[in-house]
C-alpha cells in the first residue's frame, strides 16, 4: 500500500477515534489537515475527481448539521471527518480547475 492510501486509513481511524474519544485538541486538527492534503494530492485521479468533489462539498455542508442533531462525541467526530476532509477537497477543485484550464 502507498502513502495515500495509508494516509486516508489513518486520518479517518483518527478522526473517528479522536471525535469518539472527545480529544478536541490542535495536533488532531493539524494532523487531519495534513493527512487530508495528502490524500487529495495522491489518491483522487482526474477521473475520480468530479464524484470525489460533490460527495466531499455534500459531507463538509451538512455535517454541522447533522452533528448539531446528535450532539456530543458524534459532533465531535463529524468535527474531525471534516477537518479531514476539507483539504482534500480543496486540492482536487484546484486540481480540477488548473486541468479546465489548460483545455
Amino acid at each position: 500500500m502507498g502513502i495515500g492510501r495509508w494516509s486516508f486509513i489513518i486520518g479517518a481511524a483518527l478522526a473517528v477515534i479522536a471525535g469518539l474519544a472527545g480529544m478536541m485538541q490542535a495536533w488532531v486538527s493539524t494532523a487531519l489537515l495534513i493527512l487530508g492534503a495528502v490524500v487529495g494530492l495522491l489518491n483522487i485521479t482526474e477521473k475520480e475527481a468530479h464524484s470525489f468533489l460533490l460527495s466531499g462539498i455534500a459531507l463538509l455542508m451538512l455535517s454541522p448539521a447533522i452533528g448539531g442533531v446528535l450532539g456530543g462525541v458524534f459532533a465531535d467526530m463529524l468535527q474531525y471527518i471534516a477537518i479531514f476532509a476539507a483539504p482534500a477537497v480543496f486540492i482536487v477543485a484546484i486540481k480540477a480547475v488548473y486541468s479546465l484550464a489548460q483545455d
